[in-house]
């Protein structure tokens, strides 16, 4: 079966609120929910569950199987950009309530709201001259992370999250299925990913990587193996072993 993801991110600049955080949820479900009943219908509308919340981000995926969850994500993706007056909103004022609602933080503590599938990202920002949403352009470029795999999805979209060594924060990876074999026993491991790498326009931290054409693991450190630096520049005859140079130094 299908498998469709849709990630709501929130950037404040600092740490979010719990509060701020189970606020923006709800009305990022109300916004599935809403367009959900309107592809579906409200009868049968396309279900949608929870799926990961990465732990230390205020970072939540919705995950749904139905067969038609890849409309709902993009039309996700499209009420995103008609906030920003990019297009029109789609399926009108039902779901506008709820995404306006959404929007609506960015006049608080909130400074950036992310949007984001398996296919693009749109990111909005409070703009204060325009009283309004804007859509940050993003401009991806082929790069490689390092860090390790906590979350892992063999179904289709080929998906897991990192957490880059750099940052400690989660990376969204999407794999292709002709590259299925690259996500053998990545688990719990340290891996460096490359690929179009997606990174946040105003701090730099990578948050997506996709068309990965590459996932190679990073080998384990082996216990005492610092002891090898020593004697990394042999000591030659005559001249005073490192203790004394530095005793030396400090009598001096």
């Amino acid at each position: 079966m299908p498998r469709e993801t849709v990630t709501l991110a929130l950037n404040s600049g600092t740490d979010i609120g719990f509060g701020e955080f189970a606020e923006a949820v709800t009305h990022f479900a109300a916004v599935l929910k809403a367009i959900s009943e309107a592809v579906a219908g409200r009868n049968e509308p396309v279900a949608w569950w929870f799926g990961e919340i990465a732990a230390g981000s205020a970072v939540v995926t919705a995950v749904s199987d139905d067969e038609q969850a890849a409309v709902v994500a993009r039309d996700c993706l499209k009420v995103g950009r008609a906030l920003d007056g990019h297009g029109d909103m789609p399926h009108g004022k039902r779901v506008r309530a709820p995404a306006e609602k959404l929007a609506a933080m960015l006049a608080r503590d909130v400074r950036e709201i992310r949007l984001q599938t398996s296919e693009d990202d749109v990111v909005l920002c409070r703009n204060a001259l325009y009283d309004k949403p804007v859509v940050v352009p993003l401009r991806p470029a082929l790069g490689a992370i390092e860090g390790t795999v906590e979350v892992l999805s063999r179904r289709r979209g080929l998906h897991f999250s990192l957490y880059d060594s750099l940052h400690n924060h989660p990376v969204s990876c999407y794999v292709g299925a002709e590259h299925a074999d690259l996500m053998r026993d990545i688990w719990g491991r340290r891996v460096i990913v490359q690929g179009l790498v997606w990174r946040d326009a105003e701090r730099g931290w990578p948050f997506a990587v996709r068309e990965v054409t590459r996932i190679e693991r990073v080998p384990e450190a082996v216990p005492g193996a610092w002891r090898k630096a020593f004697g990394a520049i042999p000591r030659q005859p005559g001249q005073p072993r490192a203790e004394e140079a530095i005793r030396r130094l400090r009598d001096a």
